[in-house]
This record gives C-alpha cells, structure tokens and sequence, in this order.
C-alpha cells in the first residue's frame, strides 16, 4: 500500500510553525511493540525538510525523487504551515505543464 499525505499528520507548536510530521506507520509500529501510550512527540520525525510556496514545482519533483519522500511541507520563511504536497500530485502537475 502506498503513502500519502493522508497518512502523515503535521505537528505545530501555538504560534503554527512545523514542529514534525508523524506518520501513521510509526505510530503503529511502535503500538505493536507494546507502547500504546506513545506520544506524538516520540513518534513525529523532528524539524521536516519542507519547501517554501515559491519553490519551482521541476526542483521539488527532483528533490522528492532523490530523497524518496512522499511529501513535503509548504511553509513560509517563519515556519508557518501553508498547505502540503504529495510527491504524486507534484509529479503530476509537473507532468501537465511538460504536455502544454
């Protein structure tokens, strides 16, 4: 089964800067492993690699395949999250544009 955006939550702190992304596969590997009472802290991967909402879609669809990762956070220069975008809907609109 493959990733998405829908199984990955992100985490902020009060002020809405991106703390970590969480993905639902840790959180359940981690249950299995008998800690069901683990927290979202212990399960976020800290300070994600995320792009800014001017990034060029070619260098983010590059980026993502190098670094084999499903998507990757929007946000501004201060850390607050914009929005988030899936290594398959990148690839797509890149993909779109090559064609017109």
């Amino acid at each position: 089964m493959s990733r998405s955006a829908r199984d990955e939550l992100e985490l902020g702190d009060l002020a809405g800067a991106t703390l970590g992304i969480v993905g639902l596969g840790r959180i359940g590997r981690r249950a299995i492993r008998g800690r069901e009472d683990v927290t979202a802290e212990e399960a976020m991967t800290p300070g994600p690699s995320t792009i800014r909402p001017s990034a060029r879609l070619r260098e983010i669809v590059e980026r993502m395949q190098r670094q084999n990762l499903t998507n990757l956070p929007v946000t501004t220069s201060d850390g607050q999250l914009v929005g988030l975008l899936t290594r398959r809907d990148a690839e797509q609109a890149l993909a779109a544009v090559n064609e017109s």
